[in-house]
């Protein structure tokens, strides 16, 4: 029996629809949208379950940071179609079987169900059908008594000083932006508060924010798809720069902080080259 479905946003205006489909053990991602007055759709096949953490090829630090979370937020960014709902919801999942928890999703759609088998109690919500958008769903959230909280998407000044509330108060919360580089990401996050609390929230963004990953998926040498990574592990001189809005020294910091599980997006391609992974190619790292 297959089971679909639709989120709120296809309202005649937008002439769009986003959906998620499953059928039997397939799962499908479905976007409805008009062209010229005629239907169209677009099918894309969802893997079957969840990566384990081990083979995102993460380093090694960023996932024992992640495991030992007691609050804050992290962020996986990447364009479209980059793996950032495949890579975050492997993290979400993991946290799931290392740390019994209540876990809350705010989802559009639902793309993988989390927490199978787990000891953790996991409320995957649907934006468009459990509530009406993340805003609301995130400020309800916070009145459910989650230790886990995973934005779909922060899209809008309130669900980004909401979070950035939660993960101050308490709370890990993950979520992605469309952003690729980490310093880009961190100024984009605080470009999105209101201007009235931009000062007391750099503050706050530069305690909260835990982790920062961007990535980007380059065709195989073998024809499948191969993440390269940049990623920001909170160390103190990233933190200082953030508080004091020094986003342009944050690029060359994160290159030198490997000790501390940080990796530039350079040294992560150089890597899968040297490794035989990728074909060596002319690609814009601005």
């Amino acid at each position: 029996e297959a089971q679909f479905n639709r989120t709120d946003r296809d309202d005649a205006k937008s002439g769009n629809y986003d959906a998620s489909w499953v059928f039997k053990r397939w799962r499908f991602r479905i976007n409805g949208f008009l062209t010229q007055g005629r239907s169209r759709v677009v099918m894309r096949l969802l893997p079957d379950g969840i990566l384990p953490v081990e083979k995102l090829g993460l380093p090694d630090e960023v996932i024992e940071k992640i495991e030992g979370l007691e609050y804050g937020l992290v962020l996986v960014c990447g364009a479209t179609g980059s793996g950032k709902s495949t890579t975050i919801s492997s993290l979400v999942d993991h946290m799931s079987r290392i740390k019994p928890s209540h876990t809350i999703t705010l989802e559009d759609p639902i793309e993988y169900i989390i927490g199978e088998g787990s000891d953790s109690i996991i409320s995957q919500r649907q934006v468009g059908v459990d509530v009406p958008d993340f805003a609301s769903g995130l400020r309800a959230a916070l009145r459910q008594k989650p230790n886990v909280i995973f934005v779909g998407e922060i899209r809008d000044a309130e669900t980004a000083a909401t979070a950035l509330n939660a993960a101050n108060t308490g709370h890990i919360v993950f979520s992605t932006l469309h952003t690729g580089r980490a310093a880009e990401s961190i100024e984009r996050f605080l470009e999105m508060i209101p201007p009235e609390q931009a000062t007391y929230s750099v503050g706050i963004l530069a305690d909260a924010l835990q982790v920062v990953v961007c990535q980007k998926l380059l065709k195989s040498t073998n024809g499948g798809r191969v993440p390269i990574f940049e990623v920001y592990n909170k160390f103190p001189a990233v933190v200082n720069s953030i508080r004091h809005g020094k986003f342009n020294a944050i690029k060359d910091l994160i290159s030198l902080g490997t000790s501390n599980g940080c990796l530039e997006l350079q040294k992560s391609y150089a890597n899968a080259v040297s490794r035989g992974l990728v074909i060596d190619q002319d690609l814009d790292f601005s």
